[in-house]
This record gives C-alpha cells, structure tokens and sequence, in this order.
C-alpha cells in the first residue's frame, strides 16, 4: 500500500470533529475524556443497552409490589409512552399516570403488574413500534376469532385463522 493512501485510511488523521465541554464550554479537539481547562472528567457507561436490561429484569423479579419509578423504568425500557402503555394494558392514560406518581401513587392492580413483569423479563425492548401490530384494532375485535390446529408427526400446526 503506498504511503499516501495508507495515511488518508488511517481515521484520526480525517477525523475532523471535536467536542465542547459541557462544564465549562470549552472547544477539545480531539474529543477528550478530560477537559484540559476545567478538568471536568466524562463519564462513559460502555453498553448502556445491555445494562437497563439487567436492571429490568432484576426490577420484573424481585417480590413486593412494584413501586412507582419500577413502573416507569420498566415502561419505559420496553419503549412505550404513556398513552401507549395504558392502551396495551387496558387502562386509562391516567392510571398509568396514578401508578408512577410519587407522592400517594395507586396500587397497580395484580394482572397489569403481572403482565408488565412478563413483559420485562421476556420482551425485546423497542425503540419504535407500532402499536398497530400489537395491538388489533378494536374494528377487528368486534366478532369471534377462531383457529384451526392439527397435529401432525407430534407437532401442532396453525391451518386457518377466521
């Protein structure tokens, strides 16, 4: 590789950004950990994602009712607003807004804080969602919803839903 090119490869070389202190306003380039000016340290969590996971499913496991900020951290670790939220359990936005308050929250209700730990324990979180596609539109609710299964060699198969 000839010397030129292998220079214009090499990211810090090209990399033109910096960053600003949030402290003291300073300008870094290159980004720093440690403001020269200030010393004001940044604190980076490596895999963030990965960690809220952990919280959550400790949070959906430990025994007692869940407490107002569980609640929130939960709902919000599985990407959902409040309005959604109460939507997918069946509630109104207020009982949602009821249960996360801090000064004399409401109980949350046995099933809803049951599902909510099913969800936090077995759920992917998202980040976007449609809501659509978890939950039917109530046009499609109004009549029956049937299945047909058969089992076939030991396993069960989906034949027809209607």
């Amino acid at each position: 590789m000839d010397i030129p090119r292998h220079w214009r490869l090499k990211k810090q070389r090209y990399s033109l950004t910096g960053e600003v202190c949030d402290h003291c306003d300073a300008k870094l380039f290159p980004p720093r950990d440690i403001c020269p000016e200030c010393g004001e340290e940044e604190v980076v969590i490596p895999k963030i994602e990965e960690l809220h996971g952990v919280i959550a499913k400790s949070i959906s496991k430990r025994p007692g009712q869940l407490q107002p900020r569980e609640i929130r951290f939960l709902r919000t670790f599985l990407g959902y607003s409040s309005v959604d939220f109460a939507r997918l359990l069946g509630v109104t936005p207020e009982t949602v807004s009821r249960w996360e308050k801090l000064r004399n929250p409401q109980k949350m209700a046995k099933p809803s804080e049951r599902l909510l730990r099913m969800l936090a324990q077995f759920a992917e979180p998202s980040r976007t969602y449609d809501l659509e596609q978890i939950l039917l539109p109530d046009s499609a609710r109004s009549g029956p919803w049937a299945l047909r299964f058969s089992q076939a060699g030991g396993e069960w198969a989906l034949n027809e839903a209607y």
